[in-house]
């Protein structure tokens, strides 16, 4: 074992017991390293379910054993063994960024918003605008509003006077997108987006 944890016991057992309890012991992943005076144990990963299920086998060194083992709190579980020493370690995975690079994280969608807002035309202020999203959106300066509120249809079949709004989930997200993106483009720096959403109908801030 490469990496492990290690208990020591003083080895005050009985040889029959001990020399009944080593194989259980290998079986379950650990090593056993005997001295006259004292008995240490190097593991990593444990079946201790194996340990628990020797009934009349379970006495004296096997008991301690399990008692101890048992104590320690730092672990994870692995193909069904008890994995105390390397559970915490990183997992290495192959082509790490390659694959971040055609997940298309968050890093690659980053941007630098500028901060430098700016004011809304006084023709447009103060006044309710019965427009397509979309086009009055293009109106609009960047970084000039504080607040949106928006609720997007819904694509669930709801009968709306004017429209359907039952549409192929590629098409409706990306007009979502387009808008969204205009939503962005218009915010004021420290502003905020809400977006009302269905099932459950609540809130949510962007």
């Amino acid at each position: 074992m490469t990496e492990y944890k290690t208990l020591k016991f003083t080895n005050n057992y009985d040889e029959n017991n001990i020399s009944q309890v080593l194989p259980i012991l290998s079986k379950a992943g650990i090593e056993t390293i005997l001295e006259d005076d004292s008995i240490t144990l190097n593991f990593d990963a444990v079946d201790i379910k194996y340990m628990q299920n020797q009934n009349g086998n379970i006495n004296g060194f096997l008991s301690d054993t399990l008692a101890e083992l048992l104590k320690i709190r730092s672990f994870s579980t692995l193909n069904g063994k008890t994995v105390f020493a390397s559970f915490n370690k990183d997992k290495k995975v192959s082509k790490k960024s390659e694959n971040k690079n055609k997940r298309l994280g968050y890093e690659y969608y980053q941007k630098q918003f500028s901060t430098q807002n700016n004011e809304v035309l006084k023709d447009l202020l103060n006044k309710i605008h019965c427009a397509n999203s979309e086009d009055f959106l293009k109106k609009l300066p960047n970084n000039c509003i504080d607040l949106i509120l928006t609720s997007p249809p819904y694509n669930f079949g709801i009968n709306y006077n004017s429209t359907d709004d039952v549409n192929q989930w590629e098409n409706y997200f990306n007009k979502l997108f387009v808008i969204f993106k205009e939503c962005v483009r218009v915010l004021k720096d420290g502003g905020r987006i809400i977006v009302n959403i269905r099932n459950p109908m609540k809130v949510c801030t962007l």
